[in-house]
């Protein structure tokens, strides 16, 4: 069996990758990264984007995803149903915490176990120092098309622009820079009138499993192959209450 170690970041979408490579698999370790204090994420942010934009942002998370998501219970249930996502958490004897997945730590546990896989969910960037160490594949499924939709929220900013044809999940091998790696497999998801910001990510997060089952045995046996997407590149963040409000209103883009 390979040894196949996942590097995950404190989301709801981790214990999901867990058990699915677990099941499809066998995962020999899990590394969770703590989350980056909200101090320094937005100062980070400030200094990208200024604060306007900033504010807009964080106007948008603190109100529109809870509100979605107290209205969203079926239709995510839903989707994990047809997917057969199991959110269960990760159990402590395969779990090992880090405050930063780029810990020298990390890298010297990395090659104790020698993993012939690595697949990374959720975390922070990736360090040019761990890339360096790390001597056998490491992938990655990102919640859109690449390298259109690099970033966050691939699906919603899709639907933003009218871009259904590239809507979906991709997973790639990853290289120093945001979700620019090598691509192995897309795969295109079909929201319903019923889905929205919260319930995109669910459907990308099932569609990015079907993937990983069929790209991981090439991978582990050499023969998987790259391809790359003749698409513009733009890397994105979240919205601001603004432009979610004014293409809910105008566009029906929930």
């Amino acid at each position: 069996m390979p040894k196949i170690i996942l590097l995950g970041g404190k989301g709801t979408s981790t214990p999901v990758v867990f058990n699915y490579l677990n099941k499809e698999f066998g995962v020999a370790k899990a590394i969770i990264e703590d989350k980056e204090k909200t101090a320094v994420f937005i100062k980070r942010r400030l200094a990208k984007l200024g604060w306007r934009t900033v504010l807009g942002q964080l106007a948008f998370q603190l109100s529109i995803p809870r509100l979605l998501n107290s209205k969203s219970g079926e239709r995510i249930a839903a989707i994990k149903n047809t997917y057969q996502l199991d959110a269960t958490p990760i159990p402590e004897t395969k779990k090992q915490a880090t405050d930063s997945i780029n810990h020298p730590s990390i890298i010297d546990f990395l090659n104790q176990e020698q993993p012939d896989l690595i697949v990374v969910n959720g975390t922070r960037i990736i360090g040019k120092k761990l890339l360096a160490a790390i001597n056998c594949p490491i992938i990655n499924t990102h919640a859109g098309i690449t390298p259109k939709y690099r970033g966050v929220h691939g699906a919603y900013w899709a639907m933003y622009n009218n871009d259904l044809e590239n809507c979906g999940v991709t997973v790639h091998y990853i290289d120093p820079g945001i979700d620019t790696g090598s691509i192995l497999a897309q795969k295109n998801i079909i929201p319903t009138t019923a889905d929205n910001f919260v319930t995109y990510p669910y459907m990308q997060l099932g569609a990015g499993m079907q993937l990983l089952k069929e790209v991981i045995p090439m991978v582990l046996d050499g023969t998987a192959h790259t391809f790359e997407k003749k698409l513009d590149s733009k890397l994105y963040y979240h919205p601001t209450l603004y432009q979610y409000l004014k293409s809910r209103w105008i566009r029906k883009i929930k």
